[in-house]
């Protein structure tokens, strides 16, 4: 058999030959290619730098004469045709000092941008404010004259809604907040006037907490029922308000006994351990100190005033060392006129008389 030379023939070969032969094509491509001249990217290049030439002569007119070259002498400094003079007498020299004028004049008048800004803004929060206290000057007049906010019915307006229209007629803040705030952003809400009576009550509780500092104080408790049926806790401290009143004959120092109402604790539990610990945690959120109690005022029943286990007990034991209980004398004369009007029958009598009469004003 004959042996067939795969060198011989250009058509047959190994793999490897065939790779060799594309790659010599490629490389002797690339080489003819980058002998010749590129006539497509030549005629895009030359559009692009005319394009490039034209806008940079255009620039140059507004921007060439801004950069002063280096001098090494004072007199091509000054030179009149080549120095600062000449740069003087430019177009953006001019218009650099016709800026910087006005930056000035801005500067002195509160005109600038940022200037502008904030001014604005401070309008802003001013209004804001300015809406802001008419809304809380009502609610602190609807609670000072203890009018309810809301109404009976979802449906009614309620008070406040119908004094901050009424207002509105007269007044032009109270008439924006109805007209210019967005509808999520009136504070006219429900949950807002909850937010802000809170605030104020808080408010409140702070200045007595820093009128009643450092000074002895009475406390006093009692528990009542909400119109839901909630047990809750009233807080009240008893101290002894020193006023000094100037007259043209001398300085007279009076002693009174102010009482200030807290506030309610909500119970949900009513062993005397529960009730020690929310009084404690109540009164220690206003800052007012315990060690400062004189005396506790308390009702009858044995949860409150309990020898050994009653609150009072803990509290003299634990928080109040020199403190001294004392029975609500309200709380004796309640069983004491319910004795008399099963005895007297005429009293009986009277105190009927008297609840019809209440009923009748009322009612």
């Amino acid at each position: 058999m004959e042996e067939v030379s795969d060198a011989k023939d250009p058509k047959r070969g190994t793999i490897e030959s065939f790779f060799s032969l594309q790659t010599n094509k490629k490389q002797k491509s690339d080489f003819t290619y980058a002998q010749q001249p590129d006539s497509i990217s030549s005629s895009s290049s030359n559009n692009q730098q005319q394009q490039i030439h034209s806008s940079a002569s255009e620039s140059s007119l507004n921007q060439s004469d801004a950069f002063v070259r280096g001098f090494n002498s004072w007199k091509h400094a000054f030179g009149g045709k080549q120095g600062f003079f000449n740069h003087q007498n430019t177009q953006c020299h001019k218009a650099a000092e016709i800026n910087y004028k006005q930056y000035i004049v801005r500067t002195k008048s509160d005109s600038t941008v940022v200037q502008v800004l904030g001014k604005s803004r401070n309008e802003l929060i001013k209004r804001n404010r300015e809406k802001l206290i008419k809304i809380i000057s009502t609610l602190h007049l609807c609670a000072r004259q203890m009018i309810s906010l809301r109404g009976h019915e979802e449906g009614e307006l309620g008070n406040f809604i119908e004094i901050w229209q009424w207002t509105s007629i007269t007044d032009s803040i109270s008439l924006s907040v109805l007209e210019d705030s967005d509808q999520n952003a009136t504070y006219l809400s429900p949950l807002i006037q909850n937010e802000l009576i809170s605030l104020l009550a808080n408010q409140v509780r702070q200045q007595i907490s820093n009128k009643i500092n450092d000074r002895m104080f009475l406390l006093m408790a009692d528990e009542t029922r909400d119109v839901s049926g909630h047990e809750q806790l009233s807080i009240v401290v008893r101290v002894v308000d020193r006023e000094v009143k100037s007259n043209t004959d001398s300085n007279q120092q009076l002693s009174l006994f102010k009482e200030y109402f807290l506030g309610f604790i909500k119970l949900d539990q009513f062993n005397a351990e529960t009730l020690t610990n929310e009084i404690v945690r109540f009164l220690s959120s206003l800052n007012i100190d315990l060690k400062n109690c004189i005396a506790l005022c308390f009702y009858g029943a044995s949860v409150m005033s309990g020898k050994n286990a009653g609150v009072q007990a803990l509290l003299c034991q634990r928080y109040i060392p020199n403190g001294i209980y004392v029975h609500c004398h309200a709380h004796k004369l309640n069983p004491v006129i319910c004795d008399v009007t099963k005895t007297v029958p005429y009293s009986s009598e009277f105190y009927s008389i008297i609840n019809k009469i209440y009923t009748y004003f009322h009612g």
